[in-house]
């Protein structure tokens, strides 16, 4: 049985091959994650801390992971996460009984091999999520380095599609049926290491939505366990951490000398 992630979902989707070699355990040598990466990691583990545990561990949270990456001398990525906890919109704070489970996961039959159901189990963790009177609620972080228009911007784009909370409300709907009859919202909160935030009001899933976004995520996962790796090339690639071997393989080099010379082999996707 493949376990895949919403996360991995976004990946297949973005690009295969990005997909594939991360399953089979290729991360580039010992290095910090990039800034936009290790800024949005440490907010969303700030916020994490001070809904589940408290104010006063917020500190401590980013401590870890600073010194986990070996980024204790990076103040200024310190200063950065500071600057988007201090614009962060008060409601966010706000939140009572944020859950703090690990992951949801549910196994879904994706397709059939002669009489037998193929399962997958899907994985997902919101970045927050919480049940209350009117319901339950899932809310989106995400941070940008831009001013007040280009924060506004980004906003608009992730509450008009909402593609991953939409996959998480399914395994909430899914793993939790004694939650069925309560109503599901998405709602998104964008902020800016230029001191700038933007949320947008809350978006109600209807039945159909969840329906929509299920049968998307499970062809998704189908894809993803069944199909080859192809490459898929855009104006995001140079983000990505396997752009050298992308590069290669269009210019026709040794993409398997490149991968073993930048790269390393841990634990491959089980």
């Amino acid at each position: 049985m493949e376990r895949i992630s919403v996360t991995e979902l976004d990946e297949w989707q973005k690009c295969p091959h990005s997909f594939y070699l991360k399953g089979q355990g290729w991360r580039k040598r010992a290095a910090p994650p990039p800034d936009p990466l290790a800024v949005g990691s440490m907010v969303g583990l700030a916020v994490e801390a001070r809904l589940t545990l408290g104010k006063q561990h917020v500190a401590q949270a980013l401590r870890t992971y600073q010194e986990k990456y070996d980024l204790v001398d990076r103040s200024d990525l310190h200063e950065q996460v500071m600057t988007c906890l201090d614009v962060m919109p008060e409601w966010v704070w706000e939140i009572q009984g944020a859950v703090t489970e690990d992951h949801i996961e549910h196994r879904y039959a994706t397709h059939w091999t002669g009489d037998f159901p193929h399962i997958v189990e899907v994985v997902g963790r919101p970045d927050i999520w919480y049940v209350d009177e009117w319901g339950i609620h899932i809310v989106e972080l995400k941070t940008c380095n831009v001013a007040y228009s280009g924060t506004a911007r980004k906003l608009n784009d992730y509450a008009k599609y909402g593609a991953q909370p939409s996959r998480y409300a399914v395994l909430i709907r899914d793993a939790y049926p004694e939650l069925d009859q309560l109503a599901i919202d998405r709602r998104h909160v964008v902020v800016s290491r230029k001191g700038f935030a933007a949320a947008s009001l809350p978006f109600e899933l209807s039945d159909r939505a969840v329906d929509n976004a299920r049968s998307d995520m499970l062809e998704l996962a189908r894809q993803a366990v069944t199909s080859a790796p192809v490459h898929s090339f855009g104006p995001l690639c140079g983000w990505c951490e396997f752009s050298p071997v992308c590069e290669g393989y269009v210019n026709g080099q040794d993409t398997v000398g490149i991968l073993k010379e930048h790269f390393e082999q841990r634990k491959r996707r089980a």
